[in-house]
Protein backbone atom coordinates (compact mmCIF):
# COMPACT_ATOMS: atom_id res chain seq x y z
CA UNK A 1 0.00 0.00 0.00
CA UNK A 2 1.32 3.45 -0.89
CA UNK A 3 2.55 5.74 1.85
CA UNK A 4 3.30 9.44 1.81
CA UNK A 5 7.03 8.84 1.40
CA UNK A 6 6.77 6.85 -1.82
CA UNK A 7 4.25 9.22 -3.30
CA UNK A 8 6.73 12.12 -2.89
CA UNK A 9 9.65 10.30 -4.66
CA UNK A 10 10.58 11.58 -8.15
CA UNK A 11 10.31 9.18 -11.09
CA UNK A 12 13.60 7.36 -11.83
CA UNK A 13 13.87 8.69 -15.40
CA UNK A 14 13.57 12.24 -14.10
CA UNK A 15 16.32 11.65 -11.55
CA UNK A 16 18.60 10.22 -14.27
CA UNK A 17 17.82 13.16 -16.52
CA UNK A 18 18.78 15.64 -13.81
CA UNK A 19 22.03 13.75 -13.14
CA UNK A 20 22.86 13.76 -16.85
CA UNK A 21 22.23 17.49 -17.15
CA UNK A 22 24.33 18.24 -14.10
CA UNK A 23 27.14 15.98 -15.41
CA UNK A 24 27.03 17.66 -18.81
CA UNK A 25 27.25 21.10 -17.22
CA UNK A 26 30.18 19.97 -15.05
CA UNK A 27 31.99 18.40 -18.03
CA UNK A 28 31.41 21.49 -20.16
CA UNK A 29 32.75 23.69 -17.41
CA UNK A 30 35.73 21.39 -16.92
CA UNK A 31 36.39 21.39 -20.66
CA UNK A 32 36.31 25.18 -20.76
CA UNK A 33 38.76 25.32 -17.87
CA UNK A 34 41.14 22.64 -19.21
CA UNK A 35 40.89 23.29 -22.96
CA UNK A 36 43.64 25.88 -22.89
CA UNK A 37 46.12 23.83 -20.84
CA UNK A 38 45.46 20.69 -22.94
CA UNK A 39 46.09 22.60 -26.15
CA UNK A 40 49.24 24.05 -24.65
CA UNK A 41 50.47 20.56 -23.69
CA UNK A 42 49.69 19.22 -27.17
CA UNK A 43 51.56 22.08 -28.81
CA UNK A 44 54.47 21.62 -26.43
CA UNK A 45 54.62 17.93 -27.39
CA UNK A 46 54.58 18.82 -31.09
CA UNK A 47 57.31 21.41 -30.58
CA UNK A 48 59.42 18.81 -28.80
CA UNK A 49 58.75 16.23 -31.53
CA UNK A 50 59.37 18.55 -34.48
CA UNK A 51 61.95 20.82 -32.91
CA UNK A 52 64.82 18.75 -34.28
CA UNK A 53 63.60 18.93 -37.87
CA UNK A 54 61.71 22.24 -38.17
CA UNK A 55 61.51 24.53 -35.11
CA UNK A 56 58.42 26.78 -35.10
CA UNK A 57 56.00 28.65 -32.80
CA UNK A 58 53.07 26.45 -33.73
CA UNK A 59 52.14 23.47 -35.86
CA UNK A 60 48.84 23.20 -37.73
CA UNK A 61 47.69 19.72 -38.76
CA UNK A 62 46.89 19.13 -42.44
CA UNK A 63 44.67 16.57 -44.15
CA UNK A 64 46.90 13.89 -45.72
CA UNK A 65 44.20 11.38 -46.62
CA UNK A 66 45.08 9.69 -49.89
CA UNK A 67 48.81 10.26 -49.44
CA UNK A 68 50.24 6.72 -49.46
CA UNK A 69 52.60 5.94 -46.60
CA UNK A 70 52.14 9.32 -44.89
CA UNK A 71 50.70 9.27 -41.37
CA UNK A 72 50.74 13.01 -40.58
CA UNK A 73 51.77 16.40 -41.86
CA UNK A 74 51.78 19.78 -40.14
CA UNK A 75 52.33 23.32 -41.29
CA UNK A 76 55.14 24.94 -39.30
CA UNK A 77 54.40 28.58 -38.48
CA UNK A 78 56.44 31.24 -36.74
CA UNK A 79 54.98 34.66 -36.05
CA UNK A 80 51.92 33.56 -37.98
CA UNK A 81 53.97 33.01 -41.16
CA UNK A 82 54.36 29.63 -42.88
CA UNK A 83 57.99 28.50 -42.61
CA UNK A 84 57.65 24.93 -43.81
CA UNK A 85 56.19 21.53 -43.05
CA UNK A 86 56.80 18.59 -40.72
CA UNK A 87 55.81 15.27 -42.23
CA UNK A 88 56.00 11.66 -41.04
CA UNK A 89 55.85 8.62 -43.33
CA UNK A 90 56.63 4.93 -42.91
CA UNK A 91 57.71 1.97 -45.04
CA UNK A 92 58.31 -1.71 -44.34
CA UNK A 93 61.77 -2.46 -43.00
CA UNK A 94 63.48 -5.66 -41.89
CA UNK A 95 61.64 -6.04 -38.56
CA UNK A 96 58.62 -3.81 -39.06
CA UNK A 97 57.67 -0.35 -40.24
CA UNK A 98 60.40 2.30 -40.28
CA UNK A 99 59.12 5.85 -39.68
CA UNK A 100 60.87 8.92 -41.07
CA UNK A 101 60.05 12.45 -39.89
CA UNK A 102 61.26 15.32 -42.06
CA UNK A 103 61.28 19.07 -41.73
CA UNK A 104 61.00 20.78 -45.11
CA UNK A 105 61.29 24.54 -45.69
CA UNK A 106 59.08 26.55 -48.03
CA UNK A 107 61.92 26.33 -50.58
CA UNK A 108 61.43 22.56 -50.65
CA UNK A 109 64.75 21.76 -48.98
CA UNK A 110 64.95 19.30 -46.08
CA UNK A 111 65.97 21.05 -42.86
CA UNK A 112 66.12 18.01 -40.61
CA UNK A 113 65.46 14.27 -40.42
CA UNK A 114 64.66 11.83 -37.63
CA UNK A 115 64.48 8.10 -38.34
CA UNK A 116 62.41 5.79 -36.14
CA UNK A 117 59.57 6.05 -33.64
CA UNK A 118 58.42 4.03 -30.63
CA UNK A 119 57.78 1.01 -32.88
CA UNK A 120 61.28 1.01 -34.44
CA UNK A 121 62.67 -2.54 -34.17
CA UNK A 122 65.46 -2.86 -36.75
CA UNK A 123 68.42 -5.10 -35.93
CA UNK A 124 71.04 -3.68 -33.55
CA UNK A 125 74.36 -2.78 -35.21
CA UNK A 126 72.73 -3.13 -38.64
CA UNK A 127 69.43 -1.42 -39.47
CA UNK A 128 69.36 0.28 -36.07
CA UNK A 129 72.20 2.50 -37.28
CA UNK A 130 69.59 4.44 -39.27
CA UNK A 131 68.70 6.23 -36.02
CA UNK A 132 72.20 7.64 -35.65
CA UNK A 133 72.49 11.39 -36.36
CA UNK A 134 75.40 10.76 -38.74
CA UNK A 135 73.02 8.85 -41.05
CA UNK A 136 70.02 11.20 -40.76
CA UNK A 137 72.12 14.30 -41.45
CA UNK A 138 72.59 13.14 -45.05
CA UNK A 139 69.04 14.20 -45.83
CA UNK A 140 69.54 17.85 -44.96
CA UNK A 141 69.42 19.88 -48.18
CA UNK A 142 67.64 17.27 -50.30
CA UNK A 143 65.16 18.97 -52.63
CA UNK A 144 61.50 17.83 -52.58
CA UNK A 145 61.07 19.00 -56.19
CA UNK A 146 64.42 18.27 -57.87
CA UNK A 147 65.42 15.26 -55.77
CA UNK A 148 68.63 14.08 -54.21
CA UNK A 149 70.51 11.03 -52.96
CA UNK A 150 71.92 9.48 -49.80
CA UNK A 151 74.33 6.73 -48.87
CA UNK A 152 72.65 3.45 -47.87
CA UNK A 153 73.78 1.73 -44.69
CA UNK A 154 76.35 -0.95 -45.42
CA UNK A 155 74.90 -4.37 -44.54
CA UNK A 156 71.41 -2.94 -43.97
CA UNK A 157 69.94 -2.74 -47.45
CA UNK A 158 66.36 -3.50 -46.39
CA UNK A 159 66.31 -0.84 -43.68
CA UNK A 160 67.94 1.67 -46.04
CA UNK A 161 65.30 0.91 -48.66
CA UNK A 162 62.55 1.46 -46.10
CA UNK A 163 64.06 4.86 -45.23
CA UNK A 164 64.26 5.69 -48.94
CA UNK A 165 60.64 4.69 -49.59
CA UNK A 166 59.35 6.57 -46.54
CA UNK A 167 61.36 9.66 -47.49
CA UNK A 168 59.99 9.56 -51.02
CA UNK A 169 56.42 9.34 -49.70
CA UNK A 170 57.02 12.21 -47.27
CA UNK A 171 58.65 14.51 -49.81
CA UNK A 172 56.01 13.81 -52.43
CA UNK A 173 53.34 14.75 -49.90
CA UNK A 174 55.14 18.03 -49.16
CA UNK A 175 55.57 18.80 -52.86
CA UNK A 176 51.97 18.06 -53.80
CA UNK A 177 49.94 18.91 -50.67
CA UNK A 178 52.22 21.64 -49.35
CA UNK A 179 53.87 23.33 -52.31
CA UNK A 180 51.24 22.47 -54.93
CA UNK A 181 53.87 21.13 -57.33
CA UNK A 182 54.61 17.81 -58.98
CA UNK A 183 58.16 16.58 -58.21
CA UNK A 184 60.51 16.68 -61.20
CA UNK A 185 62.59 13.76 -59.95
CA UNK A 186 61.13 10.24 -59.91
CA UNK A 187 61.94 8.81 -57.48
CA UNK A 188 62.66 11.98 -55.53
CA UNK A 189 65.34 10.32 -53.43
CA UNK A 190 67.65 7.50 -54.54
CA UNK A 191 70.76 5.73 -53.29
CA UNK A 192 73.99 7.32 -54.42
CA UNK A 193 76.00 10.45 -54.00
CA UNK A 194 73.61 12.98 -55.51
CA UNK A 195 74.35 15.46 -58.27
CA UNK A 196 78.05 16.35 -58.20
CA UNK A 197 78.81 20.00 -57.62
CA UNK A 198 81.13 21.96 -59.88
CA UNK A 199 84.77 21.57 -58.79
CA UNK A 200 85.89 24.23 -56.32
CA UNK A 201 88.57 26.73 -57.28
CA UNK A 202 92.17 25.61 -56.82
CA UNK A 203 94.56 28.19 -55.38
CA UNK A 204 98.31 28.06 -54.81
CA UNK A 205 99.59 28.59 -51.27
CA UNK A 206 102.77 30.45 -50.35
CA UNK A 207 104.48 27.12 -49.71
CA UNK A 208 103.60 25.94 -53.22
CA UNK A 209 100.79 23.64 -52.09
CA UNK A 210 97.49 23.42 -53.96
CA UNK A 211 94.45 24.38 -51.88
CA UNK A 212 90.86 23.46 -52.72
CA UNK A 213 87.75 21.97 -51.15
CA UNK A 214 84.83 19.60 -51.70
CA UNK A 215 81.42 19.26 -50.11
CA UNK A 216 81.37 16.70 -47.34
CA UNK A 217 78.76 15.39 -44.93
CA UNK A 218 75.84 17.75 -44.26
CA UNK A 219 77.06 20.20 -46.91
CA UNK A 220 80.12 21.29 -44.93
CA UNK A 221 83.32 21.98 -46.89
CA UNK A 222 86.33 19.71 -46.48
CA UNK A 223 89.54 21.61 -47.30
CA UNK A 224 92.78 20.06 -48.52
CA UNK A 225 96.27 21.41 -49.10
CA UNK A 226 98.18 19.15 -51.49
CA UNK A 227 101.94 19.38 -52.00
CA UNK A 228 103.22 17.73 -55.17
CA UNK A 229 106.77 16.35 -55.42
CA UNK A 230 109.15 16.54 -58.37
CA UNK A 231 107.91 13.18 -59.63
CA UNK A 232 104.30 14.41 -59.77
CA UNK A 233 103.14 12.36 -56.79
CA UNK A 234 101.63 13.69 -53.56
CA UNK A 235 104.39 14.41 -51.06
CA UNK A 236 102.25 16.03 -48.36
CA UNK A 237 98.53 16.28 -47.61
CA UNK A 238 96.91 18.47 -44.97
CA UNK A 239 93.17 18.00 -44.39
CA UNK A 240 90.77 20.40 -42.62
CA UNK A 241 87.56 18.51 -41.79
CA UNK A 242 86.45 20.71 -38.89
CA UNK A 243 83.03 21.17 -40.55
CA UNK A 244 82.30 17.45 -40.30
CA UNK A 245 80.62 15.41 -37.55
CA UNK A 246 82.89 15.13 -34.54
CA UNK A 247 84.18 11.63 -33.96
CA UNK A 248 83.10 10.59 -37.47
CA UNK A 249 84.05 12.80 -40.41
CA UNK A 250 86.67 14.69 -38.41
CA UNK A 251 88.68 11.48 -38.27
CA UNK A 252 89.93 11.98 -41.86
CA UNK A 253 92.05 14.82 -40.46
CA UNK A 254 92.83 13.18 -37.13
CA UNK A 255 93.79 9.71 -38.35
CA UNK A 256 97.22 10.12 -39.97
CA UNK A 257 96.94 6.73 -41.68
CA UNK A 258 94.12 8.06 -43.90
CA UNK A 259 96.21 10.89 -45.39
CA UNK A 260 99.24 8.63 -45.71
CA UNK A 261 97.40 6.58 -48.35
CA UNK A 262 97.82 9.45 -50.81
CA UNK A 263 101.55 9.94 -50.24
CA UNK A 264 103.75 8.77 -53.11
CA UNK A 265 100.84 8.37 -55.54
CA UNK A 266 100.13 10.58 -58.53
CA UNK A 267 96.41 9.94 -58.78
CA UNK A 268 93.70 9.88 -59.82
CA UNK A 269 92.38 8.52 -56.54
CA UNK A 270 89.25 6.49 -55.95
CA UNK A 271 87.60 4.96 -52.90
CA UNK A 272 87.88 1.18 -53.06
CA UNK A 273 90.71 1.31 -55.58
CA UNK A 274 93.78 3.05 -54.23
CA UNK A 275 92.16 4.70 -51.20
CA UNK A 276 90.25 3.03 -48.36
CA UNK A 277 87.47 5.14 -46.80
CA UNK A 278 87.37 5.43 -43.03
CA UNK A 279 84.60 3.27 -41.56
CA UNK A 280 81.65 5.46 -40.60
CA UNK A 281 83.04 8.44 -42.53
CA UNK A 282 82.55 7.41 -46.16
CA UNK A 283 81.08 10.71 -47.35
CA UNK A 284 83.85 12.77 -45.78
CA UNK A 285 86.47 10.35 -47.15
CA UNK A 286 85.01 10.79 -50.63
CA UNK A 287 85.10 14.56 -50.23
CA UNK A 288 88.85 14.36 -49.55
CA UNK A 289 89.37 12.16 -52.61
CA UNK A 290 87.31 14.53 -54.77
CA UNK A 291 89.24 17.57 -53.53
CA UNK A 292 92.66 15.96 -54.01
CA UNK A 293 91.74 14.84 -57.54
CA UNK A 294 90.50 18.36 -58.26
CA UNK A 295 93.75 19.89 -56.97
CA UNK A 296 95.77 17.55 -59.19
CA UNK A 297 93.66 18.33 -62.26
CA UNK A 298 91.67 15.10 -62.44
CA UNK A 299 87.99 15.75 -63.15
CA UNK A 300 85.11 13.30 -63.41
CA UNK A 301 83.94 14.81 -66.70
CA UNK A 302 87.24 14.21 -68.49
CA UNK A 303 86.71 12.46 -71.84
CA UNK A 304 87.25 8.72 -71.83
CA UNK A 305 90.50 7.56 -73.38
CA UNK A 306 90.39 5.70 -76.67
CA UNK A 307 90.88 1.97 -76.39
CA UNK A 308 94.24 0.59 -77.40
CA UNK A 309 94.43 -1.20 -80.79
CA UNK A 310 94.07 -4.97 -80.89
CA UNK A 311 96.52 -6.93 -83.02
CA UNK A 312 96.64 -10.62 -83.93
CA UNK A 313 99.89 -12.37 -83.03
CA UNK A 314 101.54 -15.17 -85.04
CA UNK A 315 100.15 -17.76 -82.64
CA UNK A 316 96.61 -16.42 -83.22
CA UNK A 317 96.34 -14.69 -79.84
CA UNK A 318 94.85 -11.19 -79.55
CA UNK A 319 97.27 -8.61 -78.13
CA UNK A 320 96.31 -5.26 -76.59
CA UNK A 321 97.10 -3.02 -73.64
CA UNK A 322 95.50 -0.92 -70.92
CA UNK A 323 96.84 1.66 -68.48
CA UNK A 324 97.52 0.37 -65.00
CA UNK A 325 98.95 1.99 -61.92
CA UNK A 326 100.71 5.30 -62.62
CA UNK A 327 99.44 5.13 -66.22
CA UNK A 328 102.03 2.45 -66.98
CA UNK A 329 100.94 0.02 -69.69
CA UNK A 330 99.83 -3.55 -68.92
CA UNK A 331 99.98 -5.98 -71.86
CA UNK A 332 97.71 -8.99 -72.39
CA UNK A 333 97.59 -11.71 -75.03
CA UNK A 334 94.29 -13.60 -75.18
CA UNK A 335 93.84 -16.93 -76.91
CA UNK A 336 90.22 -17.79 -77.74
CA UNK A 337 89.00 -21.38 -78.03
CA UNK A 338 86.56 -22.83 -80.54
CA UNK A 339 83.67 -22.22 -78.15
CA UNK A 340 84.48 -18.50 -77.93
CA UNK A 341 85.81 -18.65 -74.38
CA UNK A 342 89.28 -17.70 -73.17
CA UNK A 343 91.57 -20.74 -73.41
CA UNK A 344 94.82 -19.01 -72.53
CA UNK A 345 95.81 -15.63 -71.06
CA UNK A 346 99.28 -14.11 -70.97
CA UNK A 347 99.83 -11.00 -68.83
CA UNK A 348 102.86 -8.69 -68.84
CA UNK A 349 102.62 -6.36 -65.83
CA UNK A 350 106.34 -5.73 -65.48
CA UNK A 351 105.68 -1.96 -65.48
CA UNK A 352 103.66 -2.19 -62.28
CA UNK A 353 104.81 -1.86 -58.68
CA UNK A 354 106.94 -4.85 -57.71
CA UNK A 355 105.26 -7.35 -55.38
CA UNK A 356 101.97 -5.45 -55.72
CA UNK A 357 100.76 -4.88 -59.28
CA UNK A 358 103.21 -7.42 -60.68
CA UNK A 359 101.28 -10.12 -58.82
CA UNK A 360 98.63 -10.22 -61.58
CA UNK A 361 101.22 -12.00 -63.74
CA UNK A 362 103.04 -13.83 -60.95
CA UNK A 363 100.03 -15.46 -59.27
CA UNK A 364 98.46 -17.90 -61.75
CA UNK A 365 95.19 -17.98 -59.81
CA UNK A 366 94.39 -14.49 -61.11
CA UNK A 367 94.69 -15.38 -64.82
CA UNK A 368 92.91 -18.70 -64.26
CA UNK A 369 89.70 -16.83 -63.42
CA UNK A 370 89.34 -15.88 -67.10
CA UNK A 371 89.87 -19.38 -68.49
CA UNK A 372 86.71 -21.03 -69.83
CA UNK A 373 84.67 -17.82 -69.76
CA UNK A 374 83.59 -15.82 -72.79
CA UNK A 375 83.22 -12.44 -71.11
CA UNK A 376 82.56 -9.64 -70.71
CA UNK A 377 84.53 -9.54 -67.47
CA UNK A 378 84.04 -7.26 -64.50
CA UNK A 379 85.76 -6.88 -61.15
CA UNK A 380 83.40 -8.00 -58.39
CA UNK A 381 81.23 -10.00 -60.78
CA UNK A 382 83.13 -12.81 -62.48
CA UNK A 383 86.66 -11.62 -61.61
CA UNK A 384 88.12 -10.96 -58.16
CA UNK A 385 90.79 -8.26 -58.03
CA UNK A 386 94.01 -9.08 -56.22
CA UNK A 387 94.05 -7.43 -52.80
CA UNK A 388 96.23 -4.33 -52.94
CA UNK A 389 96.43 -4.44 -56.74
CA UNK A 390 92.97 -3.31 -57.77
CA UNK A 391 94.10 -0.81 -60.40
CA UNK A 392 96.38 -3.31 -62.13
CA UNK A 393 93.66 -5.97 -61.92
CA UNK A 394 91.21 -3.58 -63.57
CA UNK A 395 93.71 -2.84 -66.31
CA UNK A 396 93.90 -6.55 -67.13
CA UNK A 397 90.10 -6.82 -67.20
CA UNK A 398 89.83 -3.75 -69.45
CA UNK A 399 92.44 -5.11 -71.84
CA UNK A 400 90.88 -8.58 -72.03
CA UNK A 401 87.42 -7.10 -72.69
CA UNK A 402 88.94 -4.88 -75.38
CA UNK A 403 90.68 -7.84 -77.01
CA UNK A 404 87.41 -9.79 -77.07
CA UNK A 405 85.49 -6.87 -78.55
CA UNK A 406 83.38 -5.98 -75.54
CA UNK A 407 82.72 -2.26 -75.22
CA UNK A 408 80.74 -0.37 -72.59
CA UNK A 409 78.31 0.85 -75.23
CA UNK A 410 77.57 -2.63 -76.59
CA UNK A 411 73.84 -3.24 -77.06
CA UNK A 412 72.15 -5.08 -74.21
CA UNK A 413 70.89 -8.57 -74.87
CA UNK A 414 67.18 -8.93 -75.56
CA UNK A 415 65.15 -9.77 -72.50
CA UNK A 416 63.63 -13.21 -72.19
CA UNK A 417 59.86 -13.47 -72.78
CA UNK A 418 57.54 -13.29 -69.78
CA UNK A 419 54.68 -15.79 -69.54
CA UNK A 420 51.78 -16.05 -67.11
CA UNK A 421 51.49 -19.38 -65.32
CA UNK A 422 48.22 -21.11 -64.31
CA UNK A 423 48.61 -19.83 -60.73
CA UNK A 424 48.89 -16.25 -62.01
CA UNK A 425 52.65 -15.96 -61.42
CA UNK A 426 54.95 -14.37 -64.00
CA UNK A 427 57.65 -16.69 -65.35
CA UNK A 428 60.85 -15.60 -67.10
CA UNK A 429 64.57 -16.31 -67.20
CA UNK A 430 67.99 -14.64 -67.21
CA UNK A 431 71.49 -15.87 -67.93
CA UNK A 432 73.52 -16.73 -64.85
CA UNK A 433 77.01 -18.11 -64.40
CA UNK A 434 78.41 -19.67 -67.58
CA UNK A 435 75.40 -18.31 -69.51
CA UNK A 436 73.24 -21.03 -67.93
CA UNK A 437 69.61 -20.01 -67.49
CA UNK A 438 68.11 -19.11 -64.11
CA UNK A 439 64.30 -19.34 -63.89
CA UNK A 440 62.07 -17.21 -61.69
CA UNK A 441 58.32 -17.16 -61.05
CA UNK A 442 57.06 -13.95 -59.51
CA UNK A 443 53.67 -13.59 -57.82
CA UNK A 444 52.48 -9.99 -57.49
CA UNK A 445 50.11 -8.90 -54.70
CA UNK A 446 47.19 -6.48 -54.94
CA UNK A 447 49.47 -3.60 -53.94
CA UNK A 448 51.84 -4.30 -56.83
CA UNK A 449 54.62 -5.68 -54.65
CA UNK A 450 56.20 -9.14 -54.84
CA UNK A 451 54.23 -11.52 -52.61
CA UNK A 452 56.00 -14.74 -53.60
CA UNK A 453 59.19 -15.62 -55.48
CA UNK A 454 60.21 -19.02 -56.79
CA UNK A 455 63.79 -19.46 -58.07
CA UNK A 456 65.17 -22.37 -60.08
CA UNK A 457 68.96 -22.07 -60.16
CA UNK A 458 69.68 -25.76 -60.64
CA UNK A 459 71.88 -24.90 -63.65
CA UNK A 460 74.31 -22.94 -61.48
CA UNK A 461 77.41 -24.19 -59.68
CA UNK A 462 76.44 -26.49 -56.82
CA UNK A 463 76.84 -24.99 -53.33
CA UNK A 464 77.68 -21.60 -54.91
CA UNK A 465 75.15 -20.27 -57.43
CA UNK A 466 72.53 -22.79 -56.33
CA UNK A 467 72.40 -20.98 -52.98
CA UNK A 468 70.11 -18.30 -54.46
CA UNK A 469 67.35 -20.91 -54.40
CA UNK A 470 68.52 -22.84 -51.33
CA UNK A 471 68.88 -19.95 -48.88
CA UNK A 472 65.41 -18.46 -48.27
CA UNK A 473 66.91 -15.22 -46.93
CA UNK A 474 67.90 -14.26 -50.47
CA UNK A 475 64.41 -14.54 -51.96
CA UNK A 476 62.86 -12.91 -48.88
CA UNK A 477 64.60 -9.64 -49.77
CA UNK A 478 62.18 -9.21 -52.70
CA UNK A 479 58.99 -9.83 -50.71
CA UNK A 480 56.88 -6.75 -50.06
CA UNK A 481 58.80 -4.60 -52.52
CA UNK A 482 57.58 -3.44 -55.91
CA UNK A 483 60.94 -2.89 -57.58
CA UNK A 484 62.89 -2.10 -59.60
CA UNK A 485 65.57 -4.13 -57.84
CA UNK A 486 69.32 -3.60 -57.89
CA UNK A 487 72.26 -5.36 -56.27
CA UNK A 488 73.75 -3.09 -53.64
CA UNK A 489 70.62 -0.96 -53.35
CA UNK A 490 67.62 -2.97 -52.20
CA UNK A 491 69.08 -6.45 -52.76
CA UNK A 492 72.26 -7.93 -51.28
CA UNK A 493 74.01 -10.49 -53.50
CA UNK A 494 75.01 -13.77 -51.92
CA UNK A 495 78.74 -13.81 -51.21
CA UNK A 496 80.50 -15.86 -53.89
CA UNK A 497 77.36 -16.03 -56.05
CA UNK A 498 77.18 -12.51 -57.46
CA UNK A 499 76.48 -13.56 -61.05
CA UNK A 500 73.63 -15.89 -60.08
CA UNK A 501 72.24 -13.23 -57.75
CA UNK A 502 72.29 -10.66 -60.55
CA UNK A 503 70.53 -13.10 -62.86
CA UNK A 504 67.67 -13.39 -60.36
CA UNK A 505 67.44 -9.61 -60.07
CA UNK A 506 67.45 -9.20 -63.84
CA UNK A 507 64.73 -11.81 -64.28
CA UNK A 508 62.51 -10.38 -61.52
CA UNK A 509 62.83 -6.88 -62.98
CA UNK A 510 61.98 -8.27 -66.40
CA UNK A 511 58.91 -10.07 -65.03
CA UNK A 512 57.71 -6.85 -63.39
CA UNK A 513 58.22 -4.81 -66.55
CA UNK A 514 61.35 -2.92 -65.52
Amino acid sequence: MENKTTRKQLPAFLVLGIIAVVAAVVLAATNMVTRGPIAEHQMAALKESFGAVMPADEYVEMDVSGQAGVSSMYEARTGGELTGWCVTASAKGYAGDVAVTLGVGTDGLVTGCVVGDLNFAETANFGARAKEPAFAEQFVGIDAINGGAFQALSGATITSTAVKDATNAALRCVAVAGMGQEPKANPIVAFGEGKPAAPAEVTAGEDGSLRTSAEGFGGGDVIVNVTVGDDGSVSKLVIDASSQTEGYGTRVAEDAAFAEQFIGQAGPFAIGENIDALSGATITSKAVVEAVNNALGFTSDAPAEEKAPVTTEEDGSLRTTAKGFGDAVVIVKVTVGDDGSVSKLYIDASTQTEYIGTRVMEEPEFAEQFIGQSGPFAIGENIDALSGATITSKAVVEAVNNALGFTSDAPAEEKAPVTTEEDGSLRTTAKGFGDAVVIVKVTVGDDGSVSKLYIDASTQTEYIGTRVMEEPEFAEQFIGQSGPFAIGENIDALSGATISSKAVVEAVNNALGY
